[in-house]
């Protein structure tokens, strides 16, 4: 069985069930303007992928890591990818990795530069569109003030 993405199209009178190959994706997530996917390979940290959604198209690595996200910064409109270097680890105070942001050229959907450490941390939950909020889930309770923002 070739390792796909499975997607419905609402767009037909009667939705349709379409498969793209999209090597061994994990919780594929579709961008801001619909035409691509967003995904990695594994719950470890693993190589991240940008593929469009037309069946001929081929992926493309972007990054290593984890759990990406799509992010537009509300102000510039600029599209990034956040993602965690690092998987999350079950015993505090081990909230391994980083959190980081790649930018993405809107037209191309290639990564633009390297990508930049917004927090100290890996966090997997997304930013907010102003950028003021960065979550993550976290199964403990916790001290919030344990997680400092470190510049």
């Amino acid at each position: 069985v070739e390792k796909c993405v499975l997607l419905v199209d609402y767009g037909l009178d009667e939705p349709k069930v379409q498969a793209l190959h999209a090597h061994r994706a994990m919780k594929p997530l579709i961008s801001p303007d619909g035409s691509r996917i967003l995904y990695n390979t594994s719950f470890h940290p693993t190589e991240i992928y940008i593929r469009e959604l037309i069946p001929e198209a081929e992926p493309f690595q972007i990054a290593s890591g984890t759990t990406p996200r799509w992010w537009v910064d509300e102000k510039t409109g600029e599209l990034y990818v956040l993602y965690r270097t690092e998987i999350a680890k079950t015993k505090w105070p081990e909230h391994i990795g980083k959190t980081m942001r790649l930018k993405i050229d809107a037209e191309t959907y290639r990564p633009v530069g390297e990508p930049r450490q917004i927090y100290d941390q890996g966090f997997s939950g997304g930013l907010s569109p102003d950028g003021k909020w960065l979550a993550t889930g976290y199964h403990k309770e916790v001290d919030p003030h344990l997680f400092c923002f470190c510049k």
